[in-house]
């Protein structure tokens, strides 16, 4: 570390330096991952990396696609809230108008045939292309988990609203967490 010259020179020797903190968080970061990549005994280590990603990203698509058949239910068979818990009901806010009851209807039914057109997808994915090793199959993965949050995240702002927000974040959380413990996929492409 430097001693800067200038006012308050001995507050910046005192910083540490910004390359060692970078390299203790790579280090215990690669702690992390290889404590997680012993959950498969009798493995390698990047083979236990790719299971425990596979395990991640099939609890994901599995999770969404249980969702949506809830909300395919809830859309269907239901006088279901809007906005959640609290919030009115479906029919209340249609106030007796048998044409916006189904539009209601029809929009959440929608959404829920999308997602769980989503997950077979993303299911598909995980267990052919991705689980082979397939590079490409690690892009679109993460793709799809930016975009999906891409399109989530801007009703924070828009419509001024968290409703659906924190899914969607835990969402890409358990996503981008499960490709990184795989991402050394991506240097053996390089290679």
């Amino acid at each position: 570390m430097r001693a800067s010259r200038s006012r308050g020179g001995e507050a910046a020797a005192k910083r540490p330096d910004v390359h060692s903190s970078l390299e203790l968080g790579r280090s215990r970061f690669r702690v992390i991952l290889k404590t997680l990549g012993d959950i498969v005994p009798g493995s390698t280590e990047r083979g236990n990396m790719r299971k425990a990603s596979v395990f991640l990203l099939t609890i994901v698509g599995i999770g969404v696609l249980l969702l949506s058949l809830v909300s395919m239910g809830q859309a269907y068979f239901n006088d279901y809230t809007i906005g959640g818990g609290e919030g009115p009901s479906v029919t209340k806010v249609a106030a007796g108008d048998e044409q916006l009851v189904k539009a209601l209807r029809g929009i959440r039914g929608t959404s829920a045939a999308y997602a769980g057109a989503f997950a077979v997808l993303f299911l598909a994915i995980v267990f052919g292309p991705y689980k082979r090793g397939e590079v490409w199959a690690w892009w679109a993965l993460l793709a799809a988990g930016l975009l999906h949050a891409a399109i989530v995240l801007p009703r924070l702002v828009f419509v001024d609203t968290t409703l659906g927000v924190g899914p969607a974040v835990a969402q890409l959380v358990l996503v981008v967490f499960a490709l990184l413990l795989d991402a050394s996929r991506l240097r053996a492409s390089q290679a």
